[in-house]
């Protein structure tokens, strides 16, 4: 499994280069995903496609390619025959002030896919939950453990929408950085803290 990047690049009109309208200029023209390269002077956008190959003596040869239907990655973790990817929302705060608050617009949803067919060599997502989810610490099998605010949240993608098995604050600052899983437990090393087992 790899991972390939196309970047789509144009040049910024010099009478807005100059200054933040030459962000406004690659949102409009290349999307909200779109960044100004002010040395350039040139709007970028980068695209990212899952590269399935196989591996063979000194050939490889390309199986499948998946271009993912959103760009806003945040996290992946890849076990078995399963890819997991986090999103992260992309909001759009411009002219959002209600006079009391800011009500950013969502532009693209965050969420979790997980993506199967590494064996059978067809990558597709077979399991989406939409909404908040954070970065992927550890998979095992259809199982993905995600960090939260306070700990960590284990999630089963054997269905088409995840179901979620076990959410626990860890011990001490509430954060783990490396988790082990196996069919049945979690374990995540909370440095000075320990270890913490979680259930599901």
């Amino acid at each position: 499994m790899t991972v390939d990047y196309h970047a789509t690049r144009i040049p910024v009109p010099a009478d807005v280069a100059g200054d933040h309208r030459g962000f406004t200029y690659c949102h409009e023209n290349l999307g909200r995903r779109s960044v100004f390269d002010w040395l350039a002077k040139q709007c970028v956008l980068v695209t990212r496609d899952f590269k399935l190959s196989d591996v063979a003596d000194a050939k490889v040869t390309l199986r499948h390619v998946l271009t993912p239907p959103a760009q806003n990655i945040a996290g992946v973790q890849i076990a078995d025959d399963r890819i997991y990817v986090t999103r992260h929302r992309i909001l759009d705060w411009s002219g959002t002030y209600t006079g009391q608050d800011y009500q950013p617009k969502v532009i693209e949803d965050g969420g979790l896919w997980a993506i199967g067919g590494i064996r059978d060599g067809r990558l597709a997502i077979v399991s989406e939950m939409v909404g908040e989810a954070e970065w992927p610490l550890a998979a095992h099998g259809t199982k993905v453990a995600l960090y939260t605010p306070a700990g960590l949240a284990i999630w089963d993608t054997a269905t088409p929408k995840p179901t979620l098995l076990s959410e626990v604050n860890l011990r001490g600052y509430g954060y783990s950085s490396h988790v082990l899983m196996d069919d049945r437990r979690a374990i995540a090393s909370l440095g000075e803290w320990g270890l913490q087992a979680i259930d599901y």
